[in-house]
């Protein structure tokens, strides 16, 4: 054979992984973080923007606006216990993962690729059929008003048909994503919101199924996207989740249990605040409970930017801690820490400068529009402190600290709001209600803060203790 033909021949799998490798510890951190980071972030702003989608395209049904909106608010919780699944086994395996191809163990990532997917979609399958059994007791739960009911029902439905591949969805993604692959799991899931953003309009006014229609719609785009991500984990070095591969042992749910828990802690919590978040409102009505729905969707798509940010900075952080190569976790740390923080201060500055606008894009009047006015002002204070806090637990995720990362990943959404919502709703009534989250995030950005030192503290330690031992080898010498 000669060099011509040799040099058309595809690279060898040994010959991706160590050109991964290399690139993942030695290439410019700027240009390698944004290029892992665009592709999340353009995932998770499409995958908002048809959650968003639904919202608008909801608040345009003429019959029952607030009743249909609040709805959606409420099933907004099912979703969050649906997302608390897909990333406890996605990140604890994607996590996983990354560390063991950092230290070039391909066989034991494989392994946990293929449990990661599957126990996902059967712990999926326990909670869309517990969901159509019990459809009643479940929306009372999540803190359903008897108004709102029907509509609520008729949401819920087509989501727990589709529920174990919304899990697994998300398993593939981050799996993805974790490998340095986050382009391709943007594929799947931008694909699955086009189609999303497409179906609703068509199936809510054309086919005239209302309410359901959207939920339909989300059915099948997340069916498109699980199939399309599957597909995507056959090109180039990403590792295919085979079933033969199935290994269900006490080691590797424990590793699932320290990489996903964060993930768990966190999505459960904000599942439960979600909760006690619907029964506070639920005596201020529909009209409410529909403006807190429009403010949470259109801040979702602001947050979804810092993930992505956080997203492309966690494999950087895998491989290189993985590696031993503790210098760059802390600058790929500080650098995205720094980005994030000016991202949300310019984002803050928009939303004071285009609130009316945004909020009059779903119909609200009345008191909807004033309570998702004064909500999205509230929190819109606070968005700066996000992003350290953001980062923070998802280092600590990263690197196999799953206590802190759990307290610190639950804290916005669960450990301090919920305390933060009870008390000031009894207090001070709807008002108190609108500054719950502004409390929480602060609270969050103070524990986040002793978190934070100790990491880097640990960090350094690491990095001095190899630099000595790299002496003591040369002296030996």
């Amino acid at each position: 054979m000669t060099s011509t033909e040799k040099s058309l021949e595809p690279p060898s799998l040994e010959a991706l992984q160590n050109r991964k490798f290399e690139m993942m510890t030695t290439a410019p951190l700027g240009p390698l973080l944004l290029k892992l980071a665009l592709p999340a972030m353009i995932s998770m702003l499409i995958t908002s923007f048809y959650n968003l989608g639904d919202t608008y395209f909801i608040s345009h049904i003429k019959t029952r606006y607030s009743e249909s909106v609040a709805a959606v608010g409420i099933l907004f919780t099912y979703q969050a216990l649906i997302q608390a699944t897909g990333f406890f086994f996605g990140h604890g395996s994607g996590n996983f993962i990354s560390r063991a191809l950092g230290a070039k163990k391909r066989q034991d990532a494989a392994k946990m690729a293929a449990t990661g997917v599957v126990s996902a979609f059967i712990a999926g399958s326990l909670i869309g059929l517990t969901a159509l059994l019990f459809p009643r007791m479940i929306l009372s739960f999540l803190g359903c008003h008897e108004a709102i009911l029907p509509e609520a029902l008729a949401y819920l439905r087509p989501l727990a048909c589709a529920t174990p591949l919304m899990t697994s969805t998300l398993v593939l993604n981050n799996q993805l994503r974790l490998q340095g692959n986050a382009h391709r799991g943007m594929i799947g899931m931008t694909s699955g919101a086009i189609l999303n953003l497409l179906l609703d309009p068509l199936l809510i006014f054309v086919f005239d199924l209302g309410i359901a229609g959207a939920a339909y719609a989300t059915a099948i785009s997340q069916a498109l996207a699980f199939g399309i991500l599957l597909l995507m984990t056959r090109r180039g070095d990403s590792i295919v989740p085979r079933l033969k591969n199935f290994s269900p042992t006490l080691q590797n749910y424990k590793e699932i249990l320290a990489g996903g828990a964060p993930s768990l802690a966190r999505q459960a919590l904000s599942a439960l605040a979600g909760v006690v978040l619907n029964h506070c409102a639920a005596p201020y009505g529909p009209d409410a409970m529909a403006g807190l729905t429009i403010v949470t969707r259109i801040l979702f798509v602001f947050f979804c930017i810092d993930i992505g940010l956080g997203q492309g900075f966690q494999p950087i952080c895998g491989f290189n801690y993985g590696a031993e190569n503790y210098e760059r976790v802390r600058r790929a740390f500080w650098f995205v820490v720094k980005l994030g923080c000016i991202i949300f201060c310019v984002v803050m500055v928009g939303l004071f400068c285009f609130d009316e606008t945004l909020i009059h894009l779903f119909h609200t009047t009345g008191q909807s529009y004033s309570v998702a006015l004064r909500a999205l002002h509230r929190q819109a204070l606070t968005l700066p402190c996000n992003s350290f806090m953001m980062m923070t637990g998802m280092y600590l995720q990263n690197t196999r600290q799953p206590l802190r990362a759990s307290i610190q990943s639950s804290m916005r959404n669960g450990l301090s709001f919920v305390p933060s919502l009870l008390i000031l709703n009894g207090l001070f009534g709807l008002e108190g209600l609108l500054w719950a989250q502004p409390l929480a995030d602060l609270l969050g950005f103070f524990v986040a803060v002793p978190f934070a030192i100790a990491a880097l503290r640990d960090l350094k330690r690491r990095e001095n203790a190899l630099l000595a031992q790299s002496q003591q080898q040369q002296k030996d010498l």
